[in-house]
């Protein structure tokens, strides 16, 4: 039921995502407050307040949020703050100042989420999980609180749209309830998948590791982080120096994930290349109108999507240049243009002739040795939904479907998977997509 208190302030950040999260936080410990009180130095813009107050009466609280404008100031920050009285104040998201001096506030509980890796702290809330971070109460009395009550869902919206991230959220919270089950569904399969993975609990990595032995669930796994080529660390000592290019089957098996391995120096260092895009275009220009859904098909789709996601400016030039004698080409014609490019290829055949060519490559094995990292679940999640229709269960009760939409061609650029809920009460999803929207 949770602990009803009257009031709840939090010190407002400049960012939604921040001022939000330190209120999500202590609700799902326990505090169920009647009035919010946002504490800042400046008035937010406009509609600030409401999209908290939206958040929180999808929880079922149904209370006031005010904001209240301090000052921007010490001085200011002293004088208006020391004789206003709140049950809690919750000090996560303010300057090192303002949690200070609201610290001497007298016969108030003030409190402070601890996240060890504070970068985090601006994602969606529950990325990082309630089960993760410390709330602490820093007076009157040191001390931990542990014990997590998550609210009950208000909202009758059966449908929602999430991204990865925001797909790892939802499984965060509903992982506060039971152990969380991933299993595929025989509808809207692909034509030649038969998945040889079923009921993964997706808190036991010997389980999760069980089911990459099916090609399509370790291919998202590679594209979650989670599966880390074993020739990572000898490819960052060569991309020190070099101008990375990537062949079609990197984009296709690491997608986004290889920059978030290598780094952002990587990345804005690396070249496209017109020939590995216009062979992903050829392919989903075939899709779109044979509307044949196969896993080759949709491996294509993937490596698209995640090309157009890194370089999405790039111009659609020399639509006659594709494929591996043309990546070669490519590869020559920026070395006589002072530049020092380094072919990085799954394809060993290819990396052979490279070589013959005198062009600089790097291959990366599908079959050699992997180290296994935490990844993104909810990156593994959204890549399983485009080959079936997804359910996820808590305990014994299936909770959501998620459903393969990959013929809707703007939700797939945009990146985010289609959600069913079965059943209301642990319906968090269109809170996190309100969330996501408002970042």
């Amino acid at each position: 039921m949770g602990k009803i208190i009257d009031s709840l302030a939090v010190l407002g950040s400049s960012k939604f995502v921040t001022t939000t999260n330190a209120i999500l936080n202590e609700i799902f410990y326990g505090l169920r407050p009647k009035k919010v009180y946002i504490l800042s130095e400046y008035k937010h813009e406009e509609g600030f307040k409401e999209k908290i107050k939206k958040s929180l009466d999808m929880l079922n609280l149904g209370a006031d949020v005010i904001e209240k404008v301090i000052g921007e100031s010490p001085e200011e920050w002293e004088k208006g703050i020391k004789n206003e009285r709140f049950d809690v104040i919750d000090v996560t998201p303010a300057r090192k100042y303002m949690a200070i001096i609201t610290a001497m506030v007298e016969k108030t509980e003030i409190r402070y989420a601890l996240l060890k890796k504070e970068i985090e702290g601006y994602r969606t809330f529950g990325y990082v999980s309630p089960k993760e971070l410390e709330l602490w109460t820093l007076s009157p009395k040191l001390g931990i609180i542990k014990d997590i009550d998550p609210p009950e869902v208000n909202t009758e919206q059966e449908v929602s749209f999430l991204s990865p991230i925001g797909l790892e959220s939802l499984l965060n919270l509903l992982a506060l309830f039971g152990k969380v089950y991933i299993y595929p569904l025989n509808s809207n399969k692909v034509i030649d998948y038969s998945p040889v993975w079923e009921d993964v609990d997706i808190g036991n990595k010997d389980e999760i590791i069980k089911a990459t032995k099916d090609e399509v669930f370790k291919l998202c796994a590679m594209r979650s982080g989670m599966i880390l080529p074993d020739e990572l660390e000898q490819l960052k000592i060569r991309a020190e120096d070099a101008n990375l290019c990537f062949d079609t089957n990197i984009f296709i098996n690491y997608g986004e994930t290889i920059f978030e391995l290598l780094g952002d120096k990587v990345r804005y260092s690396s070249i496209p290349l017109y020939s590995v895009y216009n062979e992903l275009s050829q392919y989903i220009e075939n899709y779109q109108k044979s509307g044949r859904s196969d896993k080759n098909t949709i491996n294509k789709l993937l490596g698209s999507i995640s090309f157009n996601n890194i370089y999405p400016k790039l111009a659609n030039l020399g639509k006659e240049r594709a494929g591996d004698i043309n990546i070669i080409k490519e590869a020559k014609e920026l070395k006589i243009n002072a530049l020092n490019p380094l072919l990085v290829t799954m394809d060993l055949s290819l990396n052979g002739r490279a070589g013959l060519q005198k062009i600089n490559s790097f291959a990366i094995s599908n079959k050699g040795k992997y180290n296994l990292a935490k990844g993104i679940l909810g990156k593994i999640l959204s890549c399983l939904s485009f080959y079936s229709d997804i359910s996820i269960r808590i305990n014994d009760e299936d909770v959501y479907k998620i459903i393969n939409y990959n013929r809707n061609w703007d939700q797939l650029v945009n990146g985010t998977a289609k959600l069913q809920s079965k059943i209301r009460r642990f319906n968090y999803a269109p809170l996190i997509s309100l969330l996501e929207n408002n970042m």
